[in-house]
């Protein structure tokens, strides 16, 4: 038998299953085929399954539970299935006939698959199984619940979409729109198109009946869309085959949609509907089924409204004209006449053969409106040539504004849409009337704009006629206006170029005008205003041969010629017709002459620039020439001379280049350029040594110039000039009027000083004097103004002045009467050390020493002038022995003194570096006067290569140059080169010598120089000398210790 043995099979594998730690061995198509055949005993004999049902189902559910402790997969399935089994055989007939289902059994089996395996993908079965049971027995809210878990748990299994939708149609007939449409929306993300279609069409009657009627046409089109129905532009629809359901599911849809626009209230809200979603193939169906609706029920204005809405939404669609013919349909038959007639007009108007429409659309459709057309403009015709007529006499009759518009409107639909009709003649000549007449009444009210675009179409539109030429002349004359509101031409705005090519058209349309030269004229400036010269000589350049221009306006036409050419730079076309207009000049226009010389000049000048750039000076010089001759009077000149100047300066033309600077300088004295020209003047006699000359042109310049930082420099400039000329006038006046203008100018110092050389130098000793001691006066006027370079000179000054008493002390002999000389001399001797002092004080290094050196020189010789007195003649010998040896105590302190102030030059190198001509020979005096302390004699030959060159690694050789070094003051390098010399030969004695001199005497190193005069003695043995020097030291530093 079947039965027992698919049972076997399947005890045995689970069996097996459980013998191997619920190892899952079973296969699960073994397990459903063996469910599947259980089933099929449903379509047998009722005897048969009564027989083998329930054998089958007890085995079944005791292995299920014998095993219902092991977990697994396959249990999970075999549980569902088997609660399965129960459900469909809840469904059957048997259980039917007790008027009630009872899914209590096969729930129980779900309910307690759910619980052991909560997470189980296949659970969104049971749970439809569960809501489909709990809805079967009328447990509509648990059924929900069921449903409403699908979704949350099983957003994307296979029944969340029917759960959606069964939410959503429980909601509906509950009339909770809101949740139904929230629903209805999750259904449509599901995959089955039945009730994707069905959510859409329960969608659209959600939205219908909670007046969201913009919302029902989407979905109900979007329904309509979807099942490929045709809804034509003729109201006809075309469903093709679907089943009796869906058929009724469409037409209903089709039949609301069309309710849903009527609901939505004005024709102009189905536009803006179909406007935002762009053109829809259902949009012309909706308006002629809506507008054959109010047709049809004697709503003639709504039709009528409906079908215009579509028109005037889609103006070029084909079909527009058939909807035109409703609406003139919907006027006839609601009698509305004028309507009617209006509306006939408009249908020519809009779909005749040049019409957008018929250019727009296919030639079928052109066919099969023309008949139309033709049609009704023989309706028209008669009626609309009387209301032109009517139009034009009634505005003739009021000459009003809004009456000439009317009159216009008419005349030109008439002969627009009847232009080769005899009537069309008559009424064009009207038209042009009206339409200059509505021109002027436009320009009476300021309304320009509006005036300019009717004068335009009188003018340039329509046939020529007397009104022609002058409505083009009032467009000149209104844009003038507009481009010159307050006299000059606007730049922001098109109205210039609108201007200039009003004239050209004028020009062109009517040239035989009388006042064809005036507007070539005016739109020549205004191209050249707005640098489009090409343009202006265009319109400039046929002025000068017109028979009726006058000569005044041939002049100016040639004016602005040959000053666009100057503009676009092309300068030698421009020179050519500036000399052109010149020579026209009228009489009366004779002021322009300085100009034009200005514009030529200027034409001239940017040649020489050309020429300039081109490297080619003389050529560029002369012309720059030229162009001051050419326009003297003109700003221009002074700078043609300067440029010209400078060229020829540079061209090697010197007398030429003077000649232009001293035009300049003559012609031009306030011109910016004139000062400049003076100091380039100045400059060619100075570089050729003409120095008193070059004085003079620098004084020149102080007369042209108001700055006064300028004059001053040109005052000073000139001073140099008269110093170097050796010019004592000329210095002493300069001097004058520096010292006038300028008296607390710290140049003063300088200039006093220098005139007191000149005066020195002229052994006007007195004079240089005098001027000396004024520069030290200046400087201290000066205080805090003063600079290094003013407190150089006083010191200078000073130093001078000293050496003039220095000079005259020592002219004093101590001679008899020696007590009056002696009183002169030491007298002398203190004012001049005051005088060295006092110059010393500035702190002027060469000069402080200088002072120093010479103040101990003084004072040696105070000593010797002493020692070298005359003896009185009346002393024996023994008392002449005293007296010698008491002159011998008075004269050898001054030495000492000369001995310390000598020494006090000697600081200055070691303690701030200072080594010059004054410091070198006080180390020479004190080498006489304390030669133990200071005579050291270098070791080495004298060093005759180049200082700055590299040299061989000699120790010899940076012996000897460490010497030059050092005699030029130059220690660091000397010390460097004497190390250089012992790291190369340790053993070498000169350079330990030389060394400790120099840091003995020059850098004040004691203990390094006793260090470098040991190691002399232990490399020599030569210690005689050198003990003594090292003696010296010893004491200093002994000394120096107890200080």
């Amino acid at each position: 038998m079947m039965i027992p043995r698919v049972l076997l099979l399947i005890i045995i594998l689970l069996f097996t299953s459980c013998a191997k730690d619920h190892i899952e061995v079973i296969k699960e198509k073994e397990v459903k085929s063996a469910t599947e055949m259980i089933l099929t005993f449903q379509d047998r004999p009722q005897e048969k399954v009564q027989e083998y049902r329930w054998r089958t189902l007890n085995s079944y559910e005791d292995f299920i539970k014998a095993n219902k402790g092991y977990k697994s997969d396959l249990m999970a399935k075999s549980m569902h299935q088997l609660a399965d089994i129960y459900m469909e055989i809840e469904e059957n007939t048997y259980m039917k006939r007790k008027g009630s289902f009872d899914h209590s059994r096969s729930r129980g089996l779900y309910e307690e698959i759910l619980k052991l395996y909560p997470k189980r993908p296949e659970n969104g079965g049971i749970l439809y199984q569960l809501a489909r049971g709990y809805m079967e027995e009328g447990e509509l809210n648990k059924s929900n619940r069921m449903l409403e878990r699908i979704i949350k748990e099983f957003p994307d299994g296979k029944f969340s979409q029917e759960a959606a939708f069964r939410l959503g149609e429980y909601y509906f007939s509950l009339n909770d729109k809101q949740k139904a449409v929230s629903y209805y929306r999750q259904a449509l993300k599901g995959d089955d198109s039945s009730l994707y279609e069905k959510s859409l069409y329960k969608l659209g009657w959600s939205f219908f009946q909670s007046k969201d009627y913009e919302g029902a046409a989407d979905m109900f089109m979007a329904l309509l869309q979807r099942k490929g129905i045709s809804l034509t532009p003729e109201g006809k629809e075309e469903i093709g085959e679907i089943s009796i359901i869906e058929r009724d599911m469409v037409w209903d849809s089709i039949n609301t949609l069309v309710l849903v626009f009527d609901y939505m209230g004005d024709p102009s809200k189905i536009a803006n509907y179909f406007k935002v979603r762009g053109v829809q193939e259902f949009e012309p169906y909706v308006y002629r089924k809506l507008g054959d609706i109010y047709l049809n029920t004697g709503r003639f204005k709504e039709a009528a409204d409906v079908y215009e809405a579509f028109v005037n939404t889609n103006p070029l669609h084909e079909d527009a004209p058939v909807f035109q013919s409703k609406i003139i349909e919907a006027y006839t038959r609601g009698n509305m006449v004028d309507l009617a007639y209006n509306s006939r007009i408009k249908f020519v108007e809009s779909y005749m053969e040049d019409s957008i429409w018929f250019k727009s659309n296919r030639r079928m459709a052109q066919k099969r409106i023309k008949d139309l057309v033709d049609y009704n403009k023989g309706l028209i015709k008669t009626d609309m040539y009387n209301l032109a007529k009517f139009h034009y006499s009634n505005a003739r009759s009021s000459n009003k504004k809004d009456d000439y518009f009317e009159a216009i409107l008419w005349i030109r639909r008439f002969i627009d849409i009847f232009p080769q009709e005899p009537e069309s003649i008559n009424l064009r000549y009207m038209l042009v009337e009206v339409n200059f007449i509505y021109a002027e009444i436009y320009s009476e009210l300021k309304e320009y704009e509006k005036a300019l675009a009717e004068y335009e179409k009188v003018a340039y539109k329509y046939q020529p006629s007397p009104f022609s030429a002058e409505a083009g002349y009032k467009i000149l004359f209104y844009l003038e206006k507009l481009a010159k509101p307050s006299g000059k031409l606007r730049t922001d705005s098109d109205y210039p170029i609108r201007l200039a090519d009003g004239g050209k058209n004028f020009v062109k349309a009517f040239p035989e005008d009388k006042r064809v030269p005036e507007v070539m004229l005016n739109s020549a400036e205004i191209f050249f205003q707005l640098d489009k010269f090409g343009e202006s000589r265009e319109m400039a350049e046929p002025v000068l041969i017109h028979t009726l221009s006058t000569d005044k306006e041939r002049y100016t036409a040639q004016r602005i010629i040959a000053e666009s050419y100057l503009k676009e730079q092309v300068y030698n076309r421009s020179e050519e017709e500036i000399r052109k207009a010149i020579s026209m000049i009228p009489e009366g226009s004779r002021k322009d002459l300085p100009l034009l010389e200005r514009a030529l000049g200027s034409s001239l000048y940017k040649q020489a620039e050309g020429l300039r750039a081109q490297g080619k000076k003389l050529e560029a010089a002369e012309a720059f020439e030229r162009a001051y001759n050419t326009a003297p009077n003109s700003d221009i000149a002074p700078l043609a001379l300067y440029d010209a100047g400078i060229l020829f300066e540079e061209a090697l033309q010197i007398h030429r280049a003077i000649r232009m600077y001293e035009t300049l300088t003559i012609k031009y004295p306030d011109s910016r350029f004139a000062y400049d020209a003076v100091i380039q003047w100045g400059e060619i006699s100075e570089e050729f040594k003409q120095f008193a000359d070059a004085a003079k042109i620098y004084e020149k310049a102080v007369g042209i110039t108001t700055d006064t930082e300028q004059q001053e420099k040109m005052l000073y400039r000139s001073f140099l000039m008269y110093e170097k000329a050796n010019d004592s006038d000329g210095l002493n006046n300069n001097y004058r009027i520096y010292g006038e203008k300028f008296p607390k100018s710290p140049k003063m110092v300088e200039l006093t000083f220098k005139l007191g050389k000149n005066k020195e130098a002229k052994n006007d000793i007195s004079g240089a004097k005098e001027l000396y001691e004024k520069v030290v006066l200046l400087n201290e006027k000066l205080k805090a103004g003063a600079t290094l370079e003013t407190s150089e000179l006083a010191a200078n000054a000073q130093l001078i002045l000293s050496d003039y008493k220095k000079r005259s002390y020592e002219d004093i002999k101590l001679v008899n009467p020696l007590e009056k000389n002696l009183k002169k001399k030491e007298k002398l001797l203190k004012e001049t050390l005051a005088g060295y002092t006092t110059a010393a004080k500035y702190r002027i290094s060469d000069i402080t020493t200088e002072a120093t050196y010479k103040m101990g020189e003084m004072l040696e010789q105070f000593k010797d002038a002493i020692l070298n007195s005359d003896r009185p003649a009346e002393l024996t010998p023994e008392q002449l022995e005293e007296y010698n040896f008491l002159l011998e105590e008075q004269a050898f302190p001054f030495e000492e003194k000369a001995i310390s102030t000598y020494e006090s030059n000697i600081r200055k190198t070691i303690n701030e570096g200072i080594y010059n001509q004054w410091v070198r020979i006080s180390y020479d005096k004190l080498a006489q006067l304390l030669p133990a302390r200071y005579k050291r004699n270098e070791i080495g030959e004298r060093f005759s290569g180049d200082l700055t060159a590299a040299i061989a690694d000699d120790p010899g050789l940076y012996n000897r140059r460490g010497i030059m070094f050092r005699e030029n003051g130059e220690f660091k390098k000397a010390e460097e080169d004497y190390l250089k010399s012992i790291s190369l030969k340790p053993d070498f004695p000169e350079p330990y010598i030389n060394l400790g001199i120099l840091y003995e005497l020059y850098l004040g190193k004691f203990t390094d120089a006793l260090k470098n005069y040991k190691e002399y003695v232990k490399l020599t043995g030569n210690s005689k000398e050198i003990t003594v020097w090292i003696d010296v030291l010893e004491k200093k530093r002994a000394k120096k210790s107890q200080n």
